[in-house]
């Protein structure tokens, strides 16, 4: 396996809540129409722990098409976990000696390998920078030294989605960086090639491969750092152009993650508002998590006709219909924290990262 890693100074960003592109006004959640059937009544998923040997788990996590299951560990590993065994990569860039190396809690994958974001960190402290990673796998998987593509920048990354062909970033420059970019949606294609596509949106927290779109939320910021709101940008991927607001979404909205739905529409976590949020056709709905503060954040698409998420402060696992019907399943074990979500496209298993456990988890449904 092979890692390239490609410098972008990209951004941080939080809080996002939503509303008409038009009118650019808040939206009140409405019950989604019941158009859709699903199964009523599914039986309870079953649970399963594994402890990773040392540095515990981060937020990110992907399903390789090696088949394995590619998640983000403290300090500069990623690990891989394949029939019961583990293994990690150390994601380092020799070139940068003077700076200790932080993998992000970010992680993405297509057929091509599994995409994240690195930290590097001057030694004085004085000065970080943030780049996109990619591990390219063989049928064993094996690593070689980290090749640095272009000189970093000072800036954030935050947010990474895989589509077939090319991996999308989001981030920014901040005060210190070069001019030309302030906040930007980053493609590294497949090929080993990259562009930086400028735009003059907020920086995005979240971002959603969905096909023939990706979509953005970025939060709005006035001048002084407040936060005034969410904005949903849509992007044509095969012609990366007409880069598109479509929603607007007020706060406290806070979107964490965002997926495409069996039924064609966008959804997305919203512990802001403590809720699930669907987009289609310029409107939004939300429905509210029955648990309280349950901070909903990793969701994806179930192969069962149904959205799952992840409620890191309530230690449970969620499902929602498409028609606005939630389900929650508290996880058995003790001190839980799930946050990230993936879903195996061939089995009806879920997996997620448990920042609480320290471990990478298992859901039959």
């Amino acid at each position: 396996m092979n890692v390239r890693v490609f410098s972008f100074p990209l951004s941080i960003v939080a809080l996002l809540l939503w509303g008409c592109s038009s009118g650019q006004h808040a939206i009140t959640p409405v019950p989604e129409p019941a158009t859709q059937g699903f199964l009523a009544s599914p039986a309870p998923p079953t649970f399963a722990e594994y402890k990773p040997p040392a540095n515990g788990v981060t937020t990110g996590i992907a399903i390789g098409a090696d088949h394995a299951v590619w998640f983000t560990q403290n300090n500069s590993y990623v690990g891989r976990f394949l029939n019961g065994a583990f293994s990690a990569v150390y994601v380092n860039v020799p070139q940068f000696n003077y700076m200790q190396n932080n993998a992000l809690n970010i992680l993405a994958a297509n057929s091509s390998g599994v995409y994240g974001g690195v930290q590097y960190v001057e030694q004085s402290g004085f000065n970080d920078q943030n780049d996109i990673f990619e591990i390219s796998y063989t049928h064993h998987v094996s690593l070689t030294s980290g090749q640095q593509i272009s000189s970093p920048n000072t800036g954030t990354l935050q947010a990474i989605s895989a589509g077939t062909s090319a991996a999308y970033a989001t981030g920014s420059y901040d005060a210190l960086g070069p001019p030309g970019c302030n906040d930007c949606l980053y493609v590294i294609s497949s090929s080993g090639g990259d562009a930086v596509r400028t735009q003059n949106y907020e920086a995005g927290e979240a971002i959603a491969n969905a096909g023939s779109y990706i979509y953005v939320a970025a939060a709005e910021n006035y001048g002084n750092g407040t936060q005034h709101g969410i904005k949903l940008y849509e992007l044509n991927a095969s012609t990366l152009t007409s880069f598109t607001q479509v929603a607007v979404l007020a706060a406290p909205s806070n979107i964490h993650f965002m997926t495409l739905g069996p039924d064609g529409a966008l959804w997305f976590t919203d512990n802001g508002r403590n809720a699930i949020g669907r987009y289609s056709s310029g409107t939004v709905h939300e429905y509210a998590v029955p648990t309280s503060n349950a901070d909903p954040e990793g969701i994806v698409r179930g192969l069962d006709g149904a959205l799952w998420f992840t409620e890191a402060l309530s230690n449970k696992l969620g499902r929602i219909t498409t028609t606005g019907t939630i389900t929650e399943y508290k996880l058995p074990f003790t001190g839980g924290k799930p946050t990230g979500l993936a879903a195996v496209t061939t089995v009806r298993n879920l997996w997620y990262t448990d920042i609480g456990t320290g471990k990478l988890g298992r859901v039959i449904y």
